[in-house]
């Protein structure tokens, strides 16, 4: 079966051209499916997607409440003549320009007053619904209310009200419930109220014993982490530009999106510092045993072969790809790039391309097709993330061991390989030596296990 690719070798040995047109046609098709590609950014995609988790990812996508960012505003040490009036010119200054930069793309609602239209509205939400907050009690007070003298006594205390100084504010309500009934009922919305840790200075929201006001931002965009972070990034540029023409002022801001955003930006760092970690050390060893720079961009080129596959997949099987997918799909450098390196090393050692493709062609095949039924098993779950991930690594195993099969060969005639079989480099010295006839080794590896399974219980 597997002398099929010695056949495939020599034909395109003879068939230079029908190679690379074979190659450009298949490159076209995978670089014209990634070009279609649409990344999301929705880190809730990595959670099941079963009914109960649908249902909470719905509750904080659409909460305003719970989305919502909350700043603080405040003077800094450096401040002069710090002022409560200047504090809140600048909580103005600052809403006002969010609302020029931000409304309505990123920002759905800024608040930074008390609505002054609040409390009328739930005095008519209670008036006019009235018998739903009214128990049995409150049915014996107006019993009592409606006879003569306590009537008289309400509507007389209602009236010296209305000529006192707080008959101004408290005029309309009266007038509408002259027996006061509703005022009472309203008195259930105290544990809600803007509680001990918020007063009010001239509408503004204030934390009390500080010079400090707050200042509440609704994101426009939920779950679009890439939304979120150009959102995020103009705002730091708003406080950046705000501080240099008030340097006393301090604003500092948390929330959900704040968070989404920091957590996607720590990931994506340590993706990327990780992979060019691996990188490094990979271009290190593989110059140090190979010595030789050919040998190097051979070993890696399945791997870019193979990542392109997996990717034409995605856009090829998927709407929509979330882009940490793709990310912890990176991890699977270390597994694809076996497969170049069991070829190149054999062609090293023995300087016959066919013989190398016949003996390492089967133990090749076998491992990604393993590997790679492994991976697309991860298709199965119900979190979209890990189903993408599982297109994305197994069609990235398999086209990176086709690669390695199909295309290295024709290009191995490049390298120079070894003069002899020992080489003399300490890893072969390493690899060769006898390690499965060490019975101290294995006893050593017994004990340890042995210790370990003790703490079998505090793994994760």
């Amino acid at each position: 079966m597997f002398s099929l690719f010695e056949h495939i070798y020599f034909y395109f040995k003879s068939h230079k051209l029908t190679f690379y047109a074979l190659f450009l046609v298949l490159f076209g098709i995978a670089a014209v499916g990634i070009s279609t590609i649409k990344f999301e950014e929705d880190f809730t995609k990595v959670l099941p997607f079963r009914k109960e988790v649908k249902v909470y990812n719905d509750v904080l996508s659409n909460s305003d409440f719970i989305n919502r960012l909350i700043f603080t505003i405040s003077f800094s040490d450096e401040a002069s003549n710090p002022s409560m009036d200047s504090l809140a010119k600048f909580t103005s200054a600052f809403a006002d320009s969010a609302r020029q930069n931000l409304l309505p793309e990123y920002v759905k609602e800024i608040q930074y007053q008390a609505k002054q239209n609040l409390s009328g509205n739930l005095f008519d939400t209670f008036f006019d619904h009235m018998p739903f907050y009214f128990s049995e009690e409150d049915y014996e007070r107006i019993d009592l209310l409606l006879q003569e003298d306590s009537l008289q006594k309400t509507v007389y205390q209602t009236y010296k009200t209305l000529l006192s100084p707080s008959g101004m504010v408290a005029r309309n309500f009266l007038l509408k419930d002259p027996l006061n009934l509703v005022l009472p009922k309203m008195e259930m919305l105290h544990d809600i109220r803007v509680d001990e840790r918020m007063e009010l200075f001239n509408g503004f929201f204030l934390a009390p014993g500080a010079q400090q006001f707050f200042l509440f931002m609704v994101p426009a965009h939920t779950g679009d982490t890439r939304k979120q972070k150009e959102f995020i990034n103009l705002l730091d540029q708003q406080i950046s530009n705000f501080k240099r023409y008030y340097p006393g002022i301090e604003v500092h801001y948390y929330g959900t999106a704040a968070i989404a955003v920091a957590n996607a930006n720590r990931i994506e760092k340590d993706i990327k510092l990780t992979v060019t970690l691996v990188l490094i050390l990979l271009l290190i060893w593989l110059g140090t045993f190979f010595r030789s720079y050919r040998a190097v961009l051979l070993v890696f080129l399945p791997v870019l072969l193979g990542a392109l596959t997996g990717m034409a997949a995605l856009a090829y099987l998927t709407q929509t790809v979330s882009i940490l997918s793709v990310a912890i799909g990176a991890v699977i450098l270390g597994i694809t790039i076996d497969y170049t390196l069991h070829l190149v090393t054999h062609y090293k050692m023995s300087g016959n391309i066919p013989a190398t493709v016949n003996h390492v062609a089967q133990p090749i095949i076998m491992s990604s097709l393993t590997t790679g039924t492994a991976f697309l098993c991860l298709v199965f779950l119900t979190s979209k993330i890990l189903r993408d991930l599982g297109i994305f690594a197994s069609f990235s195993v398999l086209g990176a061991a086709f690669s390695a099969i199909m295309v290295i060969p024709q290009l191995l005639h490049k390298l120079n390989p070894g003069k002899s079989k020992k080489s003399g480099h300490w890893l072969e010295r390493a690899a060769a030596a006898p390690l499965h006839k060490k019975k101290w080794l294995a006893a050593i590896v017994g004990l340890t296990t042995i210790m370990l399974i003790p703490f079998i219980d505090d793994v994760g």
